[in-house]
């Protein structure tokens, strides 16, 4: 067994504690678990906890941070682990459609489509989609952290800016988690999306 495969099944034994003892799915208790160590490792302040997701529209965010003139949103690819293998491939579609979920909750929540009936006002996302409309003209920089127990492709990612808007990316997957676990490496590895058949334009910013 590599050494990446040990790393993830002590992952996983911690995110099934997790969502045993909280009562969680385990895609939301990976995103907590995850979050916890990019906090650790500072690459983020804090977090918040806010699964939403809507098929129908696309939308998907998993956690969240404010800071000022920046939102940071969490998009959790959970693969479901075998029992040969616990960190599965995760493919350049799998990455694409999460990267573009999360750039869908921005783009709806700034041009006010969200929350409206689509977000239950209980769900913490609400919250989100309003500060984002409120706020939307404060903003300058998205950031969004894809979170995977995949093995991703690992290359040095470009950033993009659209209408104002600095879009930054940032992806977290079982390598990355093993390098954390054995080296406690202080930054994530980003995406060159360009490496995956383009880059994401599918979603455009609406002012």
């Amino acid at each position: 067994m590599t050494e990446v495969l040990e790393t993830m099944n002590e992952v996983l034994l911690e995110v099934e504690t997790i969502a045993s003892s909280l009562d969680m799915m385990m895609d939301e208790a990976f995103t907590q678990y995850m979050a916890n160590i990019l906090t650790e490792c500072q690459v983020v302040d804090d977090y918040y906890l806010a699964h939403f997701y809507n098929k129908r529209i696309g939308a998907r965010i998993d956690a969240y941070e404010f800071e000022e003139g920046s939102v940071t949103l969490f998009s959790t690819l959970w693969k479901s682990p075998s029992k040969d293998n616990s960190a599965p491939n995760v493919t350049k579609t799998e990455l694409q459609d999460a990267a573009r979920r999360s750039l869908k909750f921005f783009n709806e929540s700034k041009a006010g489509k969200l929350p409206g009936e689509r977000i239950d006002v209980g769900n913490p996302a609400f919250d989100v989609a309003s500060f984002i409309y409120e706020n939307r003209k404060e903003f300058d920089t998205l950031k969004v952290i894809i979170l995977t127990n995949g093995k991703a492709p690992r290359q040095v990612g470009k950033n993009a800016k659209n209408e104002g808007i600095n879009i930054l990316w940032e992806i977290w997957d079982a390598n990355r988690i093993n390098d954390f676990m054995h080296n406690r490496e202080r930054r994530g590895a980003s995406i060159n999306f360009n490496e995956y058949d383009g880059p994401i334009d599918c979603v455009k910013f609406t002012t």
